[in-house]
């Protein structure tokens, strides 16, 4: 009998996934095909089969001056050379 209700709540999920018109992300709803950051370094996409795609921000390393190490800003993913 427990393998019958868990089937059973299984198949109302897979229903319900199946109907769904959009990308569901921390209460927000986007439509396939729409884009939209999880942070500065991971870009997301809604796919078609609305289910989100995601991909991590590839940065360059600087070349700074010589003795001046990169910085990541707050609010920015990529390092990037600071202000002397």
């Amino acid at each position: 009998m427990t393998n019958m209700k868990f089937v059973a709540i299984s198949l109302v999920v897979c229903i319900c996934l199946a109907l769904s018109d959009s990308c569901l992300y921390k209460g927000r709803r986007y439509r396939p095909g729409q884009k939209y950051e999880i942070d500065a370094c991971t870009k997301c996409e809604c796919d078609s089969n609305n289910r989100p795609r995601c991909v991590a921000v590839m940065c360059a390393w600087p070349r700074c001056e010589k003795e001046v190490r990169p910085i990541v800003r707050p609010g920015d993913c990529c390092p990037s050379c600071p202000d002397v």
